[in-house]
């Protein structure tokens, strides 16, 4: 894919999910859309378009956010190349399984390196029980974004094939 469309695709995925996704919290939890964007571009794009979406996608919320510069860049990056390593070609990308546990598992992984990067930087973690409060409903809120993003974007991979 294109420089440019991943570039605009990043844009409009962060301005979704900055503006628009706010309707859809509980206990003011949010779907974090351009998490479940990258899982999803890392098993429908090529590895290097995937890494890149994540890179773009990441330095949009950096700016955008202002939390730290490169933060959620190397997050996003390391998740995307983590999954397109380990992922390859013996997942079974027809099984809804399969964005159910990619998604849960970068939704922990994401929420327990931006924990540790700010205990690092700002020197403490937030308690512990609402931490697994607010990691299980953005699961969940992910998951229910997710799946039928992953449906309809495998639908139109292999519709696009044959």
């Amino acid at each position: 894919m294109k420089n440019r469309h991943l570039i605009i695709f990043a844009i409009v995925v962060v301005l979704i999910q900055m503006t628009v996704l706010h309707i859809f919290n509980i206990s003011s939890v949010v779907p974090n859309l351009t998490l479940v964007m990258v899982v999803v571009s890392t098993l429908v794009l090529d590895e290097v378009s995937a890494v890149k979406y994540a890179v773009f996608s990441g330095a949009l919320l950096d700016i955008l956010i202002g939390r730290g510069l490169g933060v959620n860049i190397l997050a996003f990056m390391l998740l995307a190349y983590f999954i397109c390593k380990t992922t390859g070609s013996s997942l079974f990308k027809d099984s809804v399984a399969t964005p159910v546990l990619l998604i849960s598992g970068s939704t922990v992984f994401l929420f327990m390196f931006l924990a540790f990067m700010n205990y690092f930087s700002v020197g403490h973690l937030k308690p512990l029980f609402w931490s697994i409060k607010v990691i299980l409903i953005q699961i969940i809120l992910n998951n229910i974004i997710g799946v039928p993003i992953y449906v309809f974007a495998i639908s139109r991979r292999y519709r696009k094939r044959y």
